[in-house]
């Protein structure tokens, strides 16, 4: 069988994962020195909320190297993953 994974940059619902077996990997925030998982469970109203409260701008770290091979032992078990991620290199390029 064939898996699909993203992260929370992919914006996808969590209603929209469950329904399509999308597995979305949670990556952290750190806002004014705090860490905070973005996972499915942070819709995005909350996250600008939390924008919006915060001193400093965010900053976003992924999981561990653990933690992202546990994840693919787990699903690979049984399934091919396709993983679909932002580039490192992502912007947004003003019209010209």
């Amino acid at each position: 069988m064939i898996k699909i994974m993203t992260d929370m940059a992919s914006d996808i619902t969590r209603e929209q994962a469950e329904s399509l077996e999308i597995e979305v990997m949670p990556f952290g925030i750190i806002v004014d020195d705090k860490q905070i998982v973005a996972d499915i469970n942070l819709n995005p109203r909350d996250f600008y909320e939390i924008i919006d409260n915060c001193q400093e701008a965010p900053k976003t770290n992924q999981l561990s190297p653990a933690d992202i091979e546990a994840r693919y032992r787990k699903l690979g078990k049984e399934n091919t993953i396709i993983h679909i991620t932002i580039s490192a290199a992502w912007r947004i390029t003003p019209p010209t």
